[in-house]
C-alpha cells in the first residue's frame, strides 16, 4: 500500500525505536490484558491458524503455548511482510513448531477455501488503515479463511506508550459499521479488570 506509516521500514524502525522485543515478561503480559481474546482464539476448534502482522511474535507464540498447555492440535503460522520480524520471532521461538511465511496480509499465499479448519487472527493492525483498506485486506482474509478474529484498541484505549500514532481509535459501533457491508461482525469490549474498555475483540465471519 502506498501510505508511508504502513511500510516495512517504518515499522521496524517503530519496533526498534520503542525497543519492542519479545521477551517471558511480554508474553506474561499479553496473557493477562488479553486473556479474553486468547480464549477465543483457542474456543473456535480450529486445527490451523495465521497471525498476520506479528510484531514482535509474542501473540502467536502465547496462542502456541496455551494450546499445547491444554492438549489442543493447533498448527500456528505467523505471516509478516518483514523479514526481520519474522526473524526475531524465528530466533526467540526456537522448536516450538510456529512456521513463518513471508507475505503481504492484501496478497496472501494460500489458495482459496484454504482449509475449512484454517483461522486468521491479528492484533492492533486494522487501526492503522483507512475503511477501504479494512475492507480490502479483510476480503482477501476471508477468502482463505471462514472465520478472523481481530483485537483492536478502542476509544477509550489510555495508554500512549504503547500507541503509534496513526492509530484510529474507535468505539465497537464505528467497526461494526465499516466491517458490516462485507462480512457478519460480532465484538465485544475488554481489558485487564472487569468492565475496563481499552480492547475490542471483533468476531467476523464470511457472509452465507
Amino acid at each position: 500500500m502506498d501510505n508511508i506509516l504502513n511500510n516495512n521500514e517504518a515499522w521496524e524502525c517503530y519496533y526498534e525505536k520503542t525497543d519492542k522485543q519479545i521477551s517471558e515478561e511480554r508474553i506474561n503480559s499479553i496473557r493477562l490484558i488479553h486473556s479474553n481474546f486468547l480464549e477465543v482464539l483457542l474456543s473456535q476448534n480450529k486445527i490451523f491458524v495465521t497471525e498476520i502482522g506479528i510484531g514482535t511474535g509474542a501473540m502467536g507464540y502465547t496462542l502456541s503455548c496455551l494450546a499445547k498447555q491444554r492438549g489442543l492440535d493447533l498448527n500456528v503460522f505467523e505471516l509478516d511482510y518483514s523479514m526481520k520480524f519474522l526473524r526475531n520471532a524465528q530466533a526467540f521461538n526456537g522448536n516450538s513448531g510456529i512456521q513463518y511465511i513471508h507475505s503481504d496480509t492484501f496478497a496472501l499465499p494460500m489458495a482459496e477455501n484454504f482449509c475449512k479448519q484454517h483461522m486468521i487472527f491479528h492484533q492492533g493492525l486494522m487501526e492503522h488503515f483507512t475503511d477501504h483498506e479494512i475492507r480490502l485486506m479483510l476480503a482477501e482474509q476471508l477468502r482463505v479463511a471462514d472465520t478472523v478474529i481481530a483485537t483492536v484498541p478502542s476509544h477509550k484505549y489510555i495508554f500512549e506508550d504503547g500507541l503509534r500514532g496513526d492509530e484510529r481509535l474507535m468505539p465497537l459501533e464505528e467497526w461494526t459499521q465499516i466491517i458490516a457491508p462485507i462480512a457478519n461482525i460480532n465484538g465485544f469490549y475488554y481489558g485487564l479488570n472487569p468492565g475496563e474498555h481499552y480492547h475490542i475483540c471483533l468476531i467476523i465471519s464470511k457472509k452465507e
